[in-house]
């Protein structure tokens, strides 16, 4: 179930992404007017001619190459090869691909495929260099992520406090202490 809702979930990204404009395979800037058109060239080209232009060096073959093998349409599902294939695109300065490298270094559940790559430092710096160009996606899924990481070391607050006092923690604890951890 939860792979089926991040499948959904990255699908709907990558339709929002391409309305933000992106270069196409001349490297021109597309206009917002036609970006979903663009998008959907992209997205519906045979692979063997996606991987070709994603090997000349094409960003948006590249992006699209490393999007397709994150959700597996039309390629195998394979997340090195989209990592690959993003990161190419991402350090030329795709944003949508910046974004989707964050998606992939910030997933810690699900099958091993997904949560394989889990790094907090990649995630938080991909979303940043997205954020940075005004997705305004990465900029939520950042700070999304950095409420996590403030939970998660109230969390190891409220456990050392315990062991210190040898006292076990409940539910309660933990809610009171993530509403008000100064409390502690």
């Amino acid at each position: 179930m939860k792979r089926i809702f991040a499948l959904i979930a990255v699908v709907v990204i990558a339709m929002t992404a391409a309305a933000q404009g992106h270069q196409n395979a001349k490297g021109s800037q597309v206009e917002q007017s036609t970006s979903l058109e663009n998008h959907k060239l992209w997205f519906n080209m045979q692979a063997s001619e996606l991987k070709a232009k994603a090997e000349q060096g094409v960003t948006d073959a590249q992006y699209y190459l490393g999007f397709r093998h994150m959700i597996g349409r039309g390629v195998e599902h394979d997340y090195s090869q989209a990592e690959y294939w993003l990161k190419k695109a991402a350090d030329k300065g795709d944003s949508r691909a910046q974004y989707e490298l964050g998606i992939i270094y910030a997933t810690d559940s699900g099958p091993v495929e997904f949560t394989a790559y889990y790094d907090l430092e990649k995630a938080k710096y991909w979303y940043g260099k997205a954020a940075a160009q005004g997705y305004e996606a990465a900029a939520e899924a950042l700070k999304k992520l950095e409420k996590k990481e403030e939970r998660a070391k109230r969390m190891e607050g409220l456990k050392s406090v315990k062991k210190e006092t040898n006292d076990s923690i409940d539910l309660g604890d933990v809610l009171e202490y993530m509403e008000n951890p100064w409390l502690f």
